[in-house]
Formats: structure tokens, C-alpha cells, sequence
């Protein structure tokens, strides 16, 4: 899944790194998040003040406000975002949740609202939604629970005609 979710960001013409580590060093990191309970508590000790983990799992949102909390004891930034939609999902439109360190968040803002595009897209092309109903859906996706970045459509482009 992640290497699909990699393909996604590449497609969109973000600079992405991805590595493969070898078993061994997998299983000793894992080994390691067992003995001390928390994955991102293992991993930081590779990372300098500043970095930011983006943990991809599908985690209860009280341990990702404590492993926020951690990191940033630490210097670190965390953000957790559930990715679903499996495989394909990934590589052609992931369900994400983030939540957590808001500042993390700004760091990956620009990807989350590119690959927010291809819903724009479909709601467009294939709904046929003018800019007045993208905004009518997007504002209502926009409370509650979803509340995000949904309310671009509202915004006048200030370089411009018309709106983002």
C-alpha cells in the first residue's frame, strides 16, 4: 500500500523519497517498538529536532493525541492519517484522516489538497457540478467531523478571475 500511496504523491508531481529496508533491520525495529511499546518512540531516535512522522495506520485517535504529545517532548512533529482504500486505493484516491500536530500537517497540506483534486475532478467532469454546487458540497463535507481544508471553493482567487 505505502508504495502505491508513493506512485500517488509522484503523480502529482511532488518530490517523494522511499527506501526498502531489509528484513532485519524491520524486524529489530519492530522488536524494539514491542519492547518499548511505541514504533514512533523507537524511530525518533534516527530522527533531529524538527522531523515529523507521519504514521499511515488506521490508529484510535487517543493514541495519536499521546504520540503527539510525545514527540513534541522530544522536538519532534507527529501526525497520524489513516490511509484506507487498500492498494488501488492508494495509488487512485486514499481515504486519509489526519490528525494530530497541525504543524506537521502544513508540511504535507500541499500534497493532501492535490490528491483532494481528484474528487473536484470527478464531481466536475463526470457530475457536471458547477462552482457554486462544488462549494455547496464541499461546505457541507466541511463540518463535523470532516472539517478541513474542504472550503477552498469559497475562496476568490486573488491572481484572478473567479474562484480556486
Amino acid at each position: 500500500m505505502g508504495q502505491n500511496l508513493a506512485l500517488n504523491i509522484a503523480e502529482k508531481g511532488f518530490p517523494i523519497s522511499v527506501y526498502n529496508r531489509t528484513t532485519s533491520k524491520v524486524d529489530e525495529t519492530v522488536e524494539r517498538a514491542k519492547q518499548e511499546g511505541n514504533l514512533p518512540l523507537a524511530l525518533s531516535v534516527y530522527m533531529e529536532k524538527g522531523d515529523y512522522i507521519i504514521d499511515s495506520g488506521n490508529e484510535w485517535y487517543e493514541k495519536t493525541e499521546g504520540r503527539e504529545k510525545a514527540m513534541g517532548e522530544l522536538g519532534l512533529l507527529y501526525l497520524g492519517m489513516g490511509v484506507s482504500g487498500g492498494e488501488e486505493g492508494a495509488w487512485h484516491g486514499p481515504s486519509m484522516m489526519p490528525g494530530g500536530s497541525f504543524e506537521a500537517y502544513k508540511h504535507i497540506e500541499d500534497i493532501l489538497l492535490k490528491l483532494i483534486a481528484e474528487a473536484y475532478d470527478v464531481l466536475k467532469s463526470i457530475g457536471k457540478l458547477s462552482n457554486e454546487e462544488l462549494n455547496h458540497v464541499f461546505s457541507k463535507w466541511n463540518k463535523g467531523e470532516l472539517l478541513s481544508f474542504l472550503d477552498i471553493f469559497g475562496i476568490k482567487d486573488d491572481k484572478g478571475q473567479g474562484y480556486l
